[in-house]
């Protein structure tokens, strides 16, 4: 039991430290969602997404996964503490990464006509395609010393570097949307991306690693085993933004360009939000958990401590997503977006399912099984992802996608929950699954309360009853987890000594 407390506490830390600086770049990411949706209008917002989604499939594409595969490779060179094996695996690393921002750089260069084609049924972006170039460049760069950070766990070298990168970025950009309006938006991308570059770089090269000649033969072959199994994180990452991009498309084709620019913010304000929260758990967890994949009771434990401190963290966000969508688009966005109030509302219950699903989803890659992750992740979640979005699109529109999501969420989290129990002998706890059912119930009776409850007042009533029900059941079962109570003292104890 001393030890789970342990554990959870580590997992809080770890979450709190990145977590706490992704609160700050919410407020940052505020401003320039503000100033895309003011300045380039609603099919601004559309343009601006599939731009987005050409930078993100093109870098899947060209790195080759390498950056996920050597978290991995970097955080058990780092947990067997041999420095000269830290040294050559992060120079070989460091060697790959640049070859392949410059073939990711060359091939949008080539193919900046056809892509204009595919993506605007003209080749009028190829100009605009052609300078996204630089951003795949800057971007695969910058995963790479990403990578390095999260692998050899610097959570706050990573912190850091993400908050000065957004920082930077809005205040070139929103100027830049100011003057020049949706032309504005290819070069806001490629000023982020060499932001984060530069930020990331300087924090990677005070780590002190050292640069170390090997041979290209040795670097050919050593690269090559990440390549393996990055190669099968790229084909089913890429498939998944492959994925995003057909979505786009369908409902562009099928709808409008409107229809692409309320679907891109509703989706925005409820994944990007609570996915700072699963950004912040996965920047340490990935790698302790890659470095413990081979003792099946730690990963056991871990996992199911992971996902339980997960969903006592989310179930209060979530419903707070839930109960004040309207708010919170008035204030993100602009009233012209007020349409997508109902569909934030079903789109939040479905992350509280991904939630659940989210570390169990780590176990197979961070194991190495190439396979078993390819044919899981890369194929059935990725159809599961395109039924739900299309069909839900065709049948009922936007608030049809939301409805969609939520079905394919609970069917992947049976899915993997089958999979790891047969194939790894990972087992939930009792406990997980009742903070799950719990959680759902709060979560389904807010979502009941603002669809069916016209009543303003009796509404606010349901409201502040589910929020401080909410609020007491995580902070309940958080204090029985850790001490939390304790935990919060020590901080504050911290931090007034730090003051004086």
């Amino acid at each position: 039991m001393k030890s789970q407390k342990e554990s959870s506490k580590q997992i809080l830390k770890s979450i709190s430290i990145f977590g706490g600086v992704q609160v700050f770049l919410i407020i940052i990411n505020l401003v320039k969602v503000k100033a895309v949706a003011m300045f380039i209008g609603v099919d601004g917002v559309g343009q601006f997404s599939i731009f987005n989604n050409i930078l993100t499939l093109i870098t899947l594409f060209a790195y080759l996964g390498l950056n996920f595969s050597a978290v991995r490779s970097i955080s058990l060179s780092f947990e067997e503490n041999d420095h000269q094996k830290i040294k050559r695996t992060y120079n070989v690393f460091n060697y790959w990464t640049i070859l392949c921002a410059f073939f990711g750089m060359i091939i949008t260069l080539i193919g900046a006509k056809y892509i204009s084609l595919a993506s605007f049924d003209n080749d009028s972006r190829k100009l605009e395609i052609s300078i996204l170039s630089l951003g795949v460049l800057f971007t695969i760069l910058y995963n790479g010393n990403n990578a390095f950070l999260q692998g050899s766990r610097k959570l706050k070298e990573m912190a850091r570097s993400s908050f000065l990168s957004a920082l930077m970025g809005v205040a070139i950009s929103v100027p830049l949307f100011y003057l020049f309006k949706q032309e504005a938006i290819v070069y806001s991308i490629v000023l982020t991306a060499l932001l984060s570059f530069l930020f990331s770089y300087f924090l990677v090269k005070k780590s002190k690693i050292g640069s170390m000649k090997i041979p290209v033969r040795e670097i050919w072959n050593e690269g090559g085993e990440m390549v393996k199994l990055g190669l099968v994180m790229m084909i089913s990452s890429f498939i998944g933004t492959l994925v995003t991009y057909l979505i786009n498309i369908f409902i562009v084709k099928f709808g409008s360009l409107t229809d692409l620019g309320l679907f891109s913010a509703g989706s925005g304000i409820t994944t990007q939000y609570i996915g700072v929260v699963f950004t912040a758990m996965a920047a340490d967890y990935f790698p302790k958990l890659s470095s413990i994949s081979n003792d099946r009771d730690k990963v056991n434990d871990l996992v199911n401590n992971q996902g339980e401190i997960l969903l006592i963290i989310v179930c209060p966000i979530l419903l707070a997503l839930i109960s004040f969508a309207p708010l919170l688009i008035s204030i993100l966005l602009s009233e012209k977006f007020l349409a997508i109030s109902t569909f934030i509302g079903i789109m939040s219950l479905a992350m509280l399912f991904k939630a659940a699903s989210y570390p169990i989803g780590y176990i197979s890659f961070a194991k190495g099984d190439k396979k078993v992750f390819f044919l899981f992740e890369g194929i059935l979640n990725s159809v599961l992802i395109l039924l739900g979005h299309t069909l839900g699109y065709y049948f009922g529109g936007i608030n049809g996608i939301a409805w969609g999501v939520l079905i394919l969420y609970i069917v992947y989290f049976v899915s993997i929950n089958v999979l790891t129990r047969n194939k790894y002998h990972f087992v939930l706890r009792k406990e997980y699954l009742h903070i799950l059912v719990v959680s759902t119930l709060i979560l389904g009776l807010g979502l009941s309360n603002v669809l069916f409850i016209d009543h303003i007042y009796l509404r606010y009533a349901n409201t502040m009853i589910l929020g401080l029900f909410s609020v007491y059941y995580s902070y309940n079962k958080m204090n029985k987890k850790m001490d939390i109570s304790i935990f919060i003292k020590s901080k504050i104890e911290k931090f007034k000594n730090k003051k004086k």
